[in-house]
């Protein structure tokens, strides 16, 4: 094996091996960031309710009823009831923000896998990699790496 194929050889192994463990690790925060958006959701769906109870509905209406119904009357409770109007705000932010949130994560996840893929695939091709593809084409895809995982951690990281 010539001095290239083995920088290649090599270049491949890290590759696959950084990929698979930032698939693990960012991967694992991503579905974190996921669950807690979940949770504030539902603590803000608590918050809906609690102010709605009592106050503009019974205590069993508010939290029986379906959030559908009950952000209608929250809305036009608002002028009543000021402190709804930061948690009807988060209540509406929720899809964008979730949808947002999944995104990355697909991205980060599929540019990984595929990354992964390549350099295991790689390694059958040592020699023609070597042959016909510049040095400076492995540096485009671990600089892609780490691209993508900067760009989805601060993603993560606005709210």
């Amino acid at each position: 094996m010539s001095r290239e194929e083995t920088i290649v050889l090599y270049v491949l192994i890290t590759l696959s091996l950084t990929g698979a463990a930032l698939a693990a690790l960012v991967g694992a925060v991503g579905v974190f960031k996921l669950h807690l958006l979940r949770e504030q959701h539902r603590q803000n769906e608590q918050t809906i309710r609690g102010l709605l109870a009592g106050a503009i509905l019974s205590v069993e209406e508010a939290f029986r009823s379906p959030m559908h119904k009950l952000v209608p009357i929250a809305r036009a409770a608002e002028t009543k009831r000021a402190r709804l109007i930061g948690p009807l705000a988060e209540w509406e932010r929720f899809p964008a923000r979730r949808q947002k949130a999944a995104y990355a994560l697909t991205v980060f996840e599929v540019w990984n896998l595929l990354v992964i893929g390549l350099a295991l695939a790689g390694f059958n091709y040592i020699p023609m990699l070597v042959a016909y593809f510049p040095f400076w084409t492995l540096w485009a895809v671990a600089v892609g790496a780490v691209v993508t995982t900067f760009g989805c951690v601060i993603l993560w990281m606005e709210e």
